[in-house]
Parts: C-alpha cells; sequence; structure tokens
C-alpha cells in the first residue's frame, strides 16, 4: 500500500534545509580558509576534506607539528603557538578564518561566532563533489519525513476516507442551501478535523495527522 502525505511542518522543514546549507557553507569556508593558510602544500583528499571540517584546528596544528624542526623532548609537549611563531605562520589566522556564525544562528537567535566543527550527525546531510559542500538532497528529503505524517496503514486510509466523506457531505448540503456557514463552524467545534475556506469546507490535514499520530501511539501501548 504506498503511503500518502497528510499533513507537514512546513516552518520546520524550511528551518532545518536553511540550518544544513549553512553547515555545507561553513564547510565551504573551512576548506577556503584552509586553501589560503595551507604553508604546508598539504594536498586535500576527499576523505582528509572531511577530516578538516570535523576539526579544523586540530587538523592544522597535525600538520604544524609535523613540519616542527626542532627535537621533541621526551614527556614534554611542544607549544604549537611557539611552533606557529618560530616558523612564521599565521595560525591565529586561520583560527579567525575557521571562527564564523553558528548555523543554528538563524532560528534560535543571537548566538556568538565560535570555531566552526562539523557534527557528526549531520554529515549524511552533505555531499563532497570536487571539492565543494553541498547538500545531500536525497538525505535531505528523507530527513524532511521527520516533521511529516503519512496515512501509510489499512486503518490510517480508513480515517482519511471517513474524514473525506464528511468533508463531500457538508460541501454538498452547502451547495443544496441544506447547511449554511453557521452550520460549518458548529460542526468544526464538535469536529477539528473540518475547517472551512470561505464557502467549502476542507479537511485539516494538521490535526489529522495528529490524530493520525496519536492512534499509532495509542496501539504501540496497547500492544505492549
Amino acid at each position: 500500500m504506498k503511503k500518502r502525505l497528510i499533513s507537514e511542518n512546513e516552518k520546520l522543514i524550511k528551518q532545518q534545509s536553511e540550518y544544513f546549507q549553512r553547515v555545507a557553507d561553513c564547510c565551504n569556508k573551512v576548506n577556503e580558509a584552509f586553501e589560503r593558510f595551507n604553508y604546508f602544500n598539504h594536498e586535500l583528499t576527499e576523505v582528509n576534506r572531511w577530516e578538516l571540517v570535523r576539526n579544523p584546528v586540530q587538523y592544522f596544528d597535525s600538520l604544524l607539528l609535523a613540519a616542527n624542526p626542532l627535537p621533541t623532548l621526551k614527556g614534554i609537549a611542544p607549544s604549537i603557538e611557539k611552533i606557529a611563531e618560530m616558523l612564521g605562520l599565521d595560525r591565529q589566522g586561520f583560527i579567525n578564518a575557521c571562527t564564523m556564525p553558528s548555523p543554528s544562528g538563524g532560528y534560535r537567535g543571537n548566538i556568538p561566532n565560535s570555531l566552526f566543527k562539523l557534527n557528526n550527525a549531520n554529515e549524511p546531510l552533505l555531499l563532497q563533489e570536487n571539492g565543494v559542500f553541498t547538500l545531500n538532497l536525497e538525505a535531505l528529503e528523507d530527513y524532511k519525513d521527520r516533521f511529516r505524517v503519512y496515512a501509510e496503514t489499512e486503518q490510517d486510509f480508513k480515517l482519511v476516507e471517513t474524514v473525506e466523506n464528511i468533508v463531500n457531505s457538508i460541501n454538498t448540503g452547502l451547495q443544496l442551501g441544506i447547511i449554511n456557514k453557521i452550520h460549518v463552524g458548529t460542526i468544526y467545534k464538535l469536529c477539528n478535523l473540518v475547517d472551512s475556506r470561505g464557502y467549502e469546507c476542507v479537511v485539516h490535514h494538521k490535526n489529522l495527522g495528529f490524530l493520525i499520530e496519536m492512534n499509532r501511539k495509542q496501539a504501540v501501548k496497547m500492544s505492549v
């Protein structure tokens, strides 16, 4: 049985899509920053470019340590800052270039700038093509389903069909003059699965989606 979309949280879907686009943009900014501060003639591959965006400073520092010409004393950790200063490398400039507004700032209000690090949970939503990070549109579409409600079971489809039949009957009654707008308001108070749009009734898909989800949760409880 093919599932049917009943309702979706358009606001959250839009927010999440914009969020992941900002994550991809941040990854590209880190990538560009490394190209500007690549003192090591280090070639980025598809694999190590992911390592770079997961932790830019750690990646940069690993190359800096490898370039350290001084012997390392046993038991004494070398100072990254001192090595960079000695070699004349602008490590702080790289850090500043990787410090940017949080991708979450678009919908969580003002968040102070911070050093970007790609969260592992966000990786499946991204692709890397020719050194550029883009959205994985197929994975993003699957992710959006978290904010959608589908009719999937026989019980779901029976409920949807029943509500649609009620709406069609009301609209027929309105056309025939058997029901007027005042009656429609009363019907909505009794059954919030029906909504009015001008001089016709429609299915209240948001409330219908809530009911389908509630029925599923109830079914899970009953099965335990």
